[in-house]
């Protein structure tokens, strides 16, 4: 039972740091055209592992 807490601690702090994806928004300025644009996209958050 003591060993209980702590591993419920372990788990729930594991799960807020796992790699998930988010929502960006990226702005796209051209001096040419003199207007933006915002491309919305995803991209990974968190301790994501990369090849």
């Amino acid at each position: 039972m003591v060993l209980l807490l702590p591993m419920l601690v372990w788990a729930g702090s594991d799960c807020k740091t796992r790699c998930h994806l988010t929502s960006i928004s990226i702005t796209v300025e051209s001096d040419e055209c003199g207007s933006c644009i915002t491309i919305n996209t995803t991209a990974c958050a968190g301790l994501c592992q990369t090849q």
